[in-house]
């Protein structure tokens, strides 16, 4: 129960630092972000191809499906970003 708890954090982080690059328009951006990190941090603490699988994974969310299934138009963002948050875990 902790560790599943502990690993949707972390993949919370994860979706907020692509959010916050704007990865899902540019993904590049993401790859910049992991490149300065790792000359801030260990090398081996940034691993890439998890923070590739869990950009590929969110960007697979069909938005526009998603948005068309919520009953509130207030509450499609929030329904998108549990739609990546949920794929990212899945990735990960």
């Amino acid at each position: 129960e902790a560790g599943h708890f502990l690993g949707l954090a972390h993949s919370a982080a994860r979706l907020a630092v692509m959010e916050r690059c704007d990865a899902f328009r540019r993904p590049e951006r993401l790859r910049g972000v992991l490149d300065a990190a790792a000359c801030v941090v260990r090398l081996g603490d940034i691993d890439a191809p998890v923070w590739q699988r869990a950009l590929s994974a969110a960007q697979g969310v069909d938005g526009g499906a998603v948005a068309r299934a919520a009953a509130d138009r207030a509450a499609i963002p929030a329904a998108i970003r549990a739609a990546r948050l949920a794929a990212i875990e899945a990735a990960v």
